[in-house]
């Protein structure tokens, strides 16, 4: 799946289960890059249990993000649900969006460059066990919508009784695939109408 180095001509510093793992604490921190990289020079514990030589700069972290590709995502994630039983009364639907590189919102308001693209990532989870039965990743800005019937069809499997999920995805075409295609009652705030 993670191959040990992304080439044989890299430069071999970093293995990429470590940097994997980096990433993984990172986003489970909720941590910037310069957050973690600082967490591992105050860690030789971390450091010896990830065999790191060096702690790799936070750019390093973040390259390796970008040119992560969705396809290992996925296979890990399947790996996880093959190893457990899920038996998903209630299933979430919801997409967000972030930014692969390390430059601060505000930073990128103010100097008049704030992002129009970012990765779009469309998750549905199991809500009791919070395992992500479901995902797909694009880039945006996009539409929940186009995604939603998609992860539908494919959570209808787990045999759900309630499919939740906010307001954005208040159309007749996915409540009709939650309702008659997965068998589950929608709970789906209705969005707020334009009064004439």
């Amino acid at each position: 799946m993670l191959n040990k180095y992304s080439n044989n001509f890299s430069k071999h510093d970093f293995t990429q289960p470590a940097l994997f793992t980096l990433l993984a604490v990172k986003i489970y921190t909720r941590s910037a890059y310069r957050q973690i990289t600082d967490l591992l020079e105050s860690s030789d514990k971390i450091q010896r249990y990830l065999h790191l030589k060096n702690v790799p700069h936070y750019t390093t972290l973040q390259k390796f993000f970008k040119r992560l590709p969705t396809a290992v995502l996925q296979e890990l994630n399947k790996q996880i649900l093959r190893n457990h039983q899920i038996n998903s009364e209630i299933i979430a639907l919801d997409g967000s969006g972030f930014a692969n590189d390390y430059a601060d919102k505000y930073y990128a308001i103010i100097r008049r460059k704030e992002r129009k693209s970012y990765v779009k990532n469309h998750i549905s989870i199991d809500v009791d066990s919070r395992l992500i039965l479901h995902f797909a990743a694009q880039r945006g800005p996009r539409f929940d919508t186009r995604f939603a019937i998609a992860a539908i069809r494919n959570i209808k499997k787990y045999n759900p009784k309630y499919i939740l999920a906010d307001r954005t995805y208040d159309t007749e075409p996915i409540r009709k695939c939650i309702n008659e295609e997965a068998k589950a009652e929608d709970q789906i705030p209705l969005k707020t109408r334009a009064k004439i």
